[in-house]
């Protein structure tokens, strides 16, 4: 079991990653199936979330940390600002460590 502030250090770490990461912006008129992170964009993740959910608003948070780590890395391809992770209060359970690439 990992606590919230286990997780929250993950996320910090990811989100200087992700930061750090050269931005490019979406080729005009590309249609990649997946939103196109922009300055700002916030992946949520709760203990209410459900994983089918988009992460992309607080009413349609995630539930794992896993599913935030796979949007994250779906919306860094395109990425042309910062992504932020928000963790709601809880518990996250993980079922084997998360790894950065």
């Amino acid at each position: 079991m990992i606590r919230l502030s286990r997780v929250a250090g993950f996320v910090a770490a990811v989100a200087a990653l992700v930061a750090g990461a050269a931005a490019f912006a979406n080729v005009a008129g590309a249609d990649t199936g997946r939103p196109a992170a922009t300055q700002g964009t916030i992946v949520y993740v709760s203990p209410h979330g459900n994983d089918a959910n988009s992460g992309m608003s607080d009413g349609q948070a995630v539930l794992t940390v896993q599913r935030a780590q796979r949007i994250v890395r779906s919306l860094d391809e395109d990425m042309h600002g910062n992504i932020t992770v928000e963790l709601a209060s809880g518990t996250y359970r993980l079922s084997s460590p998360l790894t950065l690439p």
